[in-house]
């Protein structure tokens, strides 16, 4: 059903509409005086609150609500965002917030008007609907450096819109980057756009789409943070997000010439409890975001909290913001509040900066109405190189693995390791598995699947199952037996704005059957390797009650209540008889978890 702001043909008039993703500030400096030495913290602190009042709604109605980072000479490079009704949160606000802390502007197109709700059914989010800057029947990729696509709800209603797909083509045709998240690939995959790309997505995509991701209309599904594929960049998740962000940065950057800021620096941030000294919720997300993305992962201790502060400080800080009020400051114990001066950059509260006793010169005053701002300040501030090196990913994915030539068997009583194959199991972890069996001299291998013949995994590997499950017999004593995970359609009674296939049952059939031989295996004393889906598949019995499981991150919100729990180890032994891995990089360390 079409949500009621739908099917714009003019672009709507926003007047001082409030950007969302502005927070309600521009990114004017607030200029501050100091007061008389006789007005105490709290005149200070009202007086600072009216100043702030005024300036900000006068400032509000002059300012664009998409506003440039920074004035600049040079006009900001302009990203385009589709967006529709439902869109996930973090997904669009983290990587807008870290593009505009950088200097980009972003608009955002639409089939509806006026503004586009973060409610799939449309019910009003005052401080998270994003205005509606164009329509998306006006839209094109002429002005923009590049498309931008968020998860959520949004893309299955934008995968239905005609003029979304158009302009979708118009940036992959004319080699643009286009960077799309969680489900935003769903436009790819359901409008044929993804042919011969590599790719990634919400693993719960395949059951979503599950009639065309039979057909596989891509090149290759990796499970990975991100994927580049030449101007197609594409993210798993909502803990992608500063990867991602960082990432879609580094592919802009030859372009605009705008540096992907990246840093080690270390962040503390004192916030209080107060709304009007501390940073919304909202705010909050934004600003620590934009920081995470450029590598400097942000604490945020309870002003008030003195213990909290002081264990805050007894790390190697580089940067600290105070967002307090000056009671709450004053409140801090002098050594403390003389450590926090020590400081080499710190970022006030103007109403703590003009009420600081004999203030540092280090000590500067921050918009608390502009959180991106301040993460602007703080990137431009941080000097510490990253504590890990990062790496912009190639313009083409590696090529992928050829399958290792190691001895296989079809006498079940011979094999030393099995391979349990099922329709579009994951090709890199079953390369995985047989490279590791090789060298441990766990050979020969058997392959089983649901019926003996060719199994084709997600990418298109083909191997030989000379076994169906229900005459596999029984193998060498001890050897394992290696489920080495899937990314293909399996039944979902949550798949997202989708109605799956009959033949979904069969499936599922064909997958319970499956889950039952490795079980079956297990009790004969035949230890189960079970990677990523097959992992998590295992996970949600209820036997499993509490157990740790290892599976693919994007996993870590997907274990139902009374069953196995999502761990963040690669590998471990979650039962006796039965070991978990999150992907193929991890199978090595899962397979050394076995008895010799």
């Amino acid at each position: 059903m079409p949500h009621p702001r739908s099917a714009s043909t003019a672009a709507p008039d926003l007047g001082c509409a409030r950007s969302a993703l502005d927070c309600g500030g521009s990114s004017t400096a607030l200029h501050t005086r100091r007061t008389p030495p006789d007005s105490g913290p709290g005149a200070r602190a009202s007086r600072w609150l009216l100043q702030t009042l005024s300036g900000f709604l006068m400032v509000l109605c002059v300012t664009s609500t998409h506003a440039a980072a920074e004035p600049s000479a040079k006009p900001a490079p302009k990203i385009l965002v589709l967006l529709a009704q439902g869109f996930n949160v973090g997904e669009f606000f983290g990587p807008s917030a870290y593009l505009r802390s950088l200097g980009y502007r972003l608009e955002v197109a639409s089939p509806l008007q006026g503004s586009v709700p973060v409610d799939p059914d449309g019910k009003p989010n005052a401080e998270r609907d994003v205005p509606v800057d164009l329509p998306i029947d006006r839209a094109s990729h002429d002005g923009y450096a590049a498309l931008f696509v968020p998860g959520g709800y949004s893309p299955g209603f934008l995968e239905k819109d005609p003029q979304a797909i158009r302009v979708l083509r118009e940036f992959l045709d004319a080699g643009k980057p286009v960077a799309m998240i969680c489900h935003g690939p769903r436009l790819l995959l359901k409008n044929g756009l993804a042919k011969g790309r590599t790719l990634t997505c919400l693993f719960s995509v395949p059951d979503e789409l599950a009639d065309e991701w039979a057909g596989r209309p891509f090149g290759r599904y990796l499970d990975q943070a991100v994927v580049r594929d030449r101007n197609l960049l594409t993210a798993r998740y909502p803990n992608d997000v500063p990867t991602f962000a960082w990432q879609f940065a580094c592919q802009l950057q030859p372009l605009t010439g705008i540096e992907a800021r990246s840093s080690g620096a270390r962040v503390v941030t004192l916030r209080s409890p107060q709304p009007a000294f501390g940073f919304t919720n909202h705010q909050l997300y934004l600003y620590r975001t934009a920081c995470e993305a450029a590598g400097m992962p942000v604490a945020f201790p309870n002003v008030t909290d003195a213990a909290a502060v002081a264990k805050a400080l007894e790390t190697d800080i580089d940067l600290l913001v105070v967002a307090a009020s000056p009671e709450e400051f004053a409140a801090l114990p002098e050594p403390t509040r003389a450590a926090l001066g020590r400081v080499r950059t710190v970022f006030a509260h103007p109403a703590v900066f003009e009420s600081w006793p004999d203030r540092p010169a280090s000590v500067r005053a921050f918009d608390p109405a502009d959180p991106l701002a301040l993460a602007r300040s703080i990137l431009s501030a941080a000097d510490r190189p990253p504590a890990t090196p990062r790496t912009a990913l190639p313009e083409n994915p590696p090529a992928p693995e050829s399958r290792p030539q190691i001895p296989t068997t079809s006498d079940p009583s011979k094999a030393r390791a099995v391979l349990a194959l099922r329709d579009g199991f994951a090709d890199e972890a079953a390369i995985a598995a047989l490279r590791a069996l090789g060298e441990l001299g766990r050979t020969p291998v058997l392959l089983v699947a649901e019926q003996p013949g060719k199994v084709r995994g997600v990418n298109g590997l083909e191997l030989e199952a000379t076994h169906g499950y229900g005459d596999a017999g029984s193998p060498a004593p001890g050897a394992p037996i290696i489920a080495p995970g899937f990314f293909w359609p399996q039944k979902n009674s949550a798949a997202r704005q989708a109605s799956q296939p009959e033949w979904i049952e069969t499936r599922e059939a064909a997958d319970s059957a499956r889950e039952a031989w490795l079980l079956a295996q297990r009790t004969a004393g035949h230890p189960v390797v079970a990677v990523g889906l097959d992992s998590l598949r295992l996970g949600k019995r209820a036997e499993f009650t509490g157990l740790k499981f290892a599976t693919t991150e994007q996993a870590v919100w997907s274990f139902p209540k009374g069953a196995g729990a999502y761990a963040k180890e690669p590998a471990l032994l979650t039962a006796p008889g039965l070991v978990t891995a999150r992907g193929p990089a991890d199978l090595p360390s899962a397979l050394a978890l076995l008895p010799p």
